[in-house]
């Protein structure tokens, strides 16, 4: 390539880098301009410190040399006799390079080096936080195995095994900080959707016999009988986390929510806003909390604990329910008449304001006006009437056994029996019978198809049920983290230690979900992260790295997205610098 310079009417130049080729025949040379860089004087004004015209020669110097580059071949003599040399590492793996450059913008390094300030440890912290960041969603597993995977990345740990414990030491003295300024950092490269959030607390257990003052026997989600810690998560409404705390597996859900709605307000500066619960962490007194600190509400509502009369008028199909896209109003069996097939895929709403009394945690009656919302979905009725219709036939299963017919749960199939331990004139009886309670199953069937929402907000009833159909994201948020991020069981005892513990698991989901949201095309997390742990590169003393993975459209996104390539037959050692560098800066 070299410099060529046209002369204007105007007296000045225009700057061009041209390539020249002779033709087929090899008689005539001939060039094509290959960058147009525009007038002398336009280039002396933004390049003051060099000659124009020298500043085009090195810009033609320094393309040439890339080209050269870029096209350059290698050859590499092999042989079948000779074997590899015994205990080089040849394989790497290279799917962090595509979750790097979020681990950089939400400035992670910057909350290391703040907390390194005010601390007195001589590790590297970032880098500790990173390979755990890294390692949980490569290749989930304890700490140790964490650390020996790690070897495996192209930049290796710059610390030891004992490091990394003593790290989550300090991540859990900072968790608060360090949660705050990840929301801080995030905000600032894009605004979080946070007018309304999404909170609810699942549960994770540890392969121990006995409990101890924070791992606790308490109610597990997946009913295993170990002792667990509760994690409480709120989520914004992109299906982002937000924020989490860790408490005793003995703590009742209920109690969660208001601590950590309360490092909300002091830690983010985040204290207006909707928040959206399931029924189980929409107590009265969380209502009525976020009522009196100035926020709303929405919460499902349990239709079988609600008032009789209110119960008549959520399940009256008499009444006239709307539906979206239309104005009027119809019963229920006037939509089933009109609407035909279409009428089971539909989802009718009623609504009313209503003023009830509660009992209060502290004993004191208070006054609560609620936004009531009951929906009624034909779909939802039959499964239902499935589900039930399956339980009954357990519950027999279980008589004709005879087997314990005490229930377990509140959905247990053993709720719908009766055991009958007294005759008709109220003696005693010698044997007790078992038998489905038919009085039970016609009172449950009273609410099929119907579900209750209530709020403060007097939105319309659509609006709030378009907020509420995205807490669904919230459960799918901790799916990732027990199946993708294998958060449980934990494989540790000391409490700080397991609160670092979260935070690397949160900050490797704040990232995984970021990088799913920012390609072009909706990719499963499973999907993703099969991929990610498949990214490898052969390394070869000689030349470079060489890709070990096979190219689909998903890695195709994945390094349009972080704008690098690794997947040329060759990437060269020093090329690999500069993606290592490149990266970094993002």
């Amino acid at each position: 390539m070299f410099a060529q310079f046209k002369p204007t009417r105007k007296g000045d130049f225009n700057a061009y880098i041209a390539r020249s080729f002779r033709n087929k025949k090899g008689d005539k040379t001939s060039s094509v301009i290959v960058e147009r860089l525009g007038l002398l004087s336009e280039i002396a004004s933004a390049h003051p410190e060099a000659d124009p015209r020298e500043w085009v020669r090195q810009r033609a110097l320094e393309l040439t040399r890339k080209e050269r580059e870029e096209n350059k071949t290698v050859s590499v003599k092999l042989s079948p006799s000779r074997r590899v040399q015994s205990d080089k590492k040849r394989l790497y793996h290279a799917g962090d390079l595509f979750l790097q450059p979020y681990f950089h913008r939400l400035g992670i390094g910057g909350i290391c080096r703040e907390i390194g300030a005010r601390g007195k440890y001589k590790f590297n912290l970032e880098d500790i936080l990173a390979k755990l960041v890294y390692g949980r969603i490569l290749f989930p597993d304890s700490k140790l195995s964490t650390w020996q995977s790690a070897q495996n990345f192209i930049e290796h740990p710059l610390f030891e095994l004992e490091d990394i414990y003593r790290a989550l030491s300090v991540l859990s003295r900072e968790s608060d900080y360090i949660q705050s300024q990840l929301y801080r950092n995030s905000v600032a490269a894009k605004p979080r959707n946070t007018r309304v959030i999404y909170y609810d607390c699942s549960n994770y257990y540890f392969e121990i016999e006995s409990d101890d003052d924070f791992r606790k026997y308490g109610q597990s989600k997946e009913h295993r009988p170990n002792p667990i810690v509760q994690l409480g998560l709120f989520m914004d409404a992109d299906g982002l986390p937000l924020a989490f705390c860790v408490n005793p597996g003995n703590t009742p859900e209920t109690q969660t929510m208001q601590p950590l709605e309360e490092k909300l307000a002091d830690n983010f500066s985040l204290s207006d806003f909707v928040a959206c619960t399931d029924g189980g962490l929409g107590s009265v007194d969380n209502r009525m909390y976020n009522m009196s600190e100035g926020r709303d509400y929405i919460t499902v509502l349990s239709l079988k604990k609600m008032r009789p009369h209110l119960q008549d008028w959520a399940t009256d199909a008499h009444a006239e329910w709307h539906t979206k896209g239309y104005d009027e109003g119809f019963t229920l069996e006037e939509a089933a008449r009109i609407f035909g097939e279409r009428f089971a895929d539909m989802v009718f709403y009623r609504d009313r304001w209503t003023i009830e009394t509660y009992k209060g945690s502290n004993g004191k009656m208070r006054e609560l006006e609620e936004h009531l919302i009951v929906t009624y979905s034909h779909k939802y009725a039959l499964y239902q009437r499935k589900t039930r219709a399956e339980q009954i036939a357990r519950a027999q299963s279980k008589i004709d056994r005879g087997e314990s017919c005490r229930p377990k749960s509140p959905n247990d199939c053993r709720r719908l029996i009766r055991t009958l331990s007294a005759t008709a004139a109220g003696e005693p009886a010698e044997n007790t019978i078992s038998e489905i309670d038919w009085e039970k199953v016609h009172a449950e069937e009273r609410f099929d198809g119907f579900y209750a929402y209530g709020t403060s907000l007097d939105d319309h009833p659509l609006d709030i049920l378009r907020a509420n159909s995205f807490r669904g994201e919230i459960e799918a948020l901790f799916r990732v983290t027990k199946t993708n991020l294998d958060l449980r069981p934990i494989y540790l005892s000391r409490q700080d230690r397991i609160i670092g513990h979260f935070i690397i698991c949160f900050i490797a989901l704040l990232i995984l979900k970021q990088l799913q949201q920012s390609l072009n095309q909706h990719h499963s997390v499973d999907r993703l992260c099969d991929t990610l742990r498949g990214i490898k590169m052969l390394y070869h003393d000689a030349y470079g790295y060489e890709p070990a993975f096979d190219r689909t459209d998903l890695t195709d996104e994945l390094q349009q997205n972080a704008n690098i390539l690794i997947d040329t037959e060759i990437v060269p050692k020093a090329t690999m610098r500069t993606i290592l560098r490149q990266i970094k800066k993002s």
